[in-house]
């Protein structure tokens, strides 16, 4: 007789382990995941070093625009000025006035083909 409930129980255990495991899933799912998502993210980095290092990117960059004469090359360099300057916030880059200017119309040339 008891041979003949082994496999209903083990059918029920596993019926309620699957029903704990779709219990924790839809748990993580709707509160604790979210709870995660709630953290400020802060995309930008401030630090004075990664700064100098931008503004002295920039005026490498600026440089070689100047010297190139095929316009995709302008244009790749270009590019790059767009995705370094994606990482700060521009008005911290202290800079000399020809190179924000060329910083300007690269961004200026890029964002408007």
């Amino acid at each position: 007789m008891e041979d003949t409930w082994i496999i209903p129980k083990a059918w029920l255990l596993t019926l309620v382990a699957g029903f704990l495991i779709g219990f924790l899933i839809l748990l993580w799912m709707f509160v604790l995941g979210p709870l995660f998502n709630q953290v400020e993210y802060n995309n930008y980095n401030n630090s004075p070093q990664h700064i100098q290092a931008v503004a002295q990117k920039f005026s490498d960059d600026c440089l070689q625009i100047s010297e190139a004469k095929d316009p995709v090359t302008v244009k790749a360099i270009e590019q790059d000025i767009y995705s370094v300057a994606a990482t700060v916030d521009l008005n911290l880059v202290h800079m000399p006035d020809a190179t924000r200017a060329c910083v300007d119309k690269a961004l200026k040339d890029v964002t408007h083909k």
